[in-house]
């Protein structure tokens, strides 16, 4: 009887022990240079910074976007979350923060 109670034990504890390692926050999930922004995607026009092919715009802070996976063009005009790289050396010219888009949600 000994036995099976001391199994028992250890499947709740072994139970346990997966669901805290998959309950991860959204911090957790995205490394430390990622950046995840919900907004309305939009092409870039002429810019004065002169960088990035996209844009979008949360709590009045613009950034510039550009994918090297995917093609923006397909969430033109949508609202979307992003998960995305800040650019190193970015922002210049008094321009917004530059993000490579890595996930669209």
């Amino acid at each position: 009887m000994k036995i099976k109670n001391t199994t028992s034990k250890f499947l709740v504890f072994c139970l346990v022990l997966l669901a805290i390692s998959c309950s991860k926050s959204k911090k957790d999930i995205l490394s430390e240079n990622q950046i995840e922004i919900t907004g309305i995607i939009k092409a870039q026009g002429a810019t004065t910074y002169q960088y990035g092919t996209h844009t979008i715009q949360e709590n009045n802070v613009l950034y510039a976007l550009t994918s090297t996976d995917l093609n923006l063009d397909n969430y033109l005009n949508k609202n979307k979350t992003i998960i995305a790289t800040k650019k190193e050396g970015y922002p210049i010219s008094g321009g917004p923060i530059y993000l490579n888009v890595d996930k669209i949600k």
